[in-house]
């Protein structure tokens, strides 16, 4: 792949900077630890007994703040006292950064709307002199210092955090005023482009899932015969509000008349021995694709033999029955392998009169019947109970009519999937030019004063030359 920014020139002469992830930078830039440049607060702890008072103001928390953007749809509201209010409200331009989760994540408040409190997971920066720093500048900086691990302390085991401190002695490279203006003008001008072509594909993607589900509903609900590519000559009332008609001939069943309902569990972390074998251990994140053969964490065969994990073996229907993913879909997948399931699981086993692959295409499309089945566990978790969907009404096609159907899903999924793959490719390739650009720019590998200066509100990215535009589209 061409470099990302290639076409453009490069500075004259270089210094070390002494801070690894930004190697050598401009002669003229200057390299200073954050406190030098600007003003730093930490926000205040949210405090549940100040939720009423005669102060109320909008009040941000880390969640609010995403990568350039800030949510302010629903804030809560904090009594924040007339003294506080000078120390804690929010200006236009002010850079705020998250002290934890991804450390790092930055945004600039608009000033769209008044806001006198900040969580104290944020950070909130100024500089010290409005003339001299950019904050624009200084997010576009952060960007690459969190994507090259800067504030990360390297131990998997623990969660990083940004603290007061840490940010204030980290050391970044600053141009001077005129020229983080003149970068920030050009990687805006990148980004307006480079987001609409992302969004468009990621539509694209949404488009395609969309399609294959109405697809795929159609045949596993009996819509159409897929065998003769039209409706079947004669349909009936299923008797079920979300189920609608069906072909005559097939029957309505429940769920646990036709299926084994199996529950799984967690080995203890302890015993190393149960840990690190080949036999996959699926849990909620590994439910990610129609078909599941590996997980992220394996057991071995003691773990099987000593525990009540249960090895179930393939084909089988996996649906996940408790977290947070509940509140947006019900995932359902069907093994190719033996597996294990954690406690978060269940595993339906076939009888002779269903297949696995038709029961979990016909399930893939049940949400209509399984979301009135979800309730809301302790700590806002969801849960599916065991005892409320093994009652779902199952529309049961005769054996050779689900094998048809199943070659069709397979049929509509693989086609799907080729320009799902093709999608994301490309929106790959444009993320990853994009990050490649930002961080040539703001660590000072490339100059792109000159650039920036012809540019103007109608220009292309060919304004970089045309090996950069070719690096966004290879």
């Amino acid at each position: 792949m061409i470099g990302a920014s290639a076409g453009i020139p490069t500075y004259g002469a270089m210094k070390e900077s002494g801070v690894e992830w930004l190697g050598r930078v401009p002669a003229h830039w200057e390299v200073a630890a954050l406190r030098h440049r600007y003003d730093q607060q930490l926000g205040k702890m949210l405090d549940a007994k100040r939720i009423s008072g005669e102060h109320l103001r909008p009040y941000l928390r880390n969640i609010d703040v995403q990568w350039d953007r800030v949510n302010v749809s629903d804030l809560p509201r904090m009594d924040i006292s007339p003294r506080e209010s000078a120390r804690y409200t929010l200006e236009a331009g002010d850079l705020l950064v998250c002290e934890g989760g991804e450390v790092g994540r930055s945004a600039i408040w608009t000033g769209n709307i008044e806001v006198c409190g900040y969580q104290k997971a944020l950070h909130r920066l100024r500089p010290h002199h409005k003339g001299r720093d950019i904050p624009r500048y200084l997010l576009y900086s952060l960007k690459v210092a969190t994507s090259r691990g800067a504030f990360t302390d390297g131990q998997k085991s623990t969660i990083d955090h940004l603290t007061g401190e840490k940010l204030r002695r980290h050391r970044f490279a600053f141009p001077p005023a005129p020229e983080q203006t003149t970068i920030v003008r050009f990687l805006d001008h990148v980004d307006a482009r480079i987001r609409p072509a992302i969004r468009e594909k990621e539509k694209l993607l949404e488009l395609l899932d969309e399609h294959r589900q109405a697809v795929i509903e159609k045949a596993v609900t009996g819509q159409v015969d897929v065998r003769a590519g039209r409706p079947y000559p004669a349909y009936k009332d299923s008797g079920v509000e979300w189920l609608s008609r069906m072909p005559t001939h097939w029957r309505v069943t429940k769920l646990r008349q036709c299926v084994a309902i199996l529950g799984g569990m967690t080995p203890s972390m302890n015993v190393r021995r149960f840990w690190g074998g080949e036999i996959p251990w699926v849990t909620p994140k590994d439910m990610k694709a129609a078909v599941v053969a590996s997980s992220k964490m394996g057991v071995t065969g003691e773990a099987v033999a000593e525990t009540s994990l249960r090895l179930i073996d393939a084909p089988a229907v996996l649906m996940v029955v408790r977290g947070m993913i509940l509140a947006r879909k019900v995932p359902i997948a069907r093994t190719v392998e033996p597996v294990t399931i954690n406690q978060d699981m269940k595993a339906l086993v076939c009888g002779p009169e269903i297949s696995a692959d038709y029961l979990a295409a016909y399930l893939a499309c049940a949400h209509n019947g399984l979301f009135p089945l979800i309730d809301e566990a302790g700590h806002g978790t969801r849960r599916l109970p065991t005892e409320r969907w093994r009652e779902l009404a199952t529309a049961v096609p005769p054996v050779p009519e689900q094998s048809a159907i199943t070659r069709y899903v397979d049929r509509v999924t693989a086609d799907t999937a080729a320009a799902k793959d093709r999608a994301d490719r490309q929106i790959a390739l444009l993320r990853e030019y994009h990050t490649r650009l930002i961080a040539d720019i703001v660590t000072g590998k490339v100059d792109v004063r000159e650039a920036a200066a012809a540019l103007t509100d109608v220009d292309s990215l060919d304004t970089v030359g045309s090996n950069g535009a070719a690096a966004g589209s290879a």
